[in-house]
């Protein structure tokens, strides 16, 4: 059966920045309070993201260093079971 070819997909537009709503803003002469708490919050969300995925990467290292931890058990379980039937059919024999 023969593929179709898949379309690209169209790229969405993006979203105007910071920048572009505040001069929004500002043509609408709001007080420049309002554009400062605007400014603000759009730093407060930036921040929260930003420290939502470190939290995030910390969480992938710790269960990353836990799974290689529980991994490099296993093995010397093996390694211990393995030697303790050894040692067993040495005395055996």
């Amino acid at each position: 059966m023969k593929r179709l070819r898949q379309r690209p997909r169209p790229q969405r537009p993006r979203r105007p920045g910071w920048q572009r709503r505040l001069a929004v803003l500002a043509a609408f002469t709001f007080p420049i309070s309002m554009a400062l708490v605007y400014v603000v919050w759009v730093a407060l969300r930036r921040t929260r993201r930003e420290l939502a995925a470190q939290s995030l990467q910390r969480e992938v290292e710790l269960s990353a260093r836990i799974e290689n931890a529980l991994h490099h058990v296993q093995k010397l379980e093996a390694l211990g079971r393995l030697t303790g039937g050894v040692a067993h059919d040495s005395t055996i024999c």
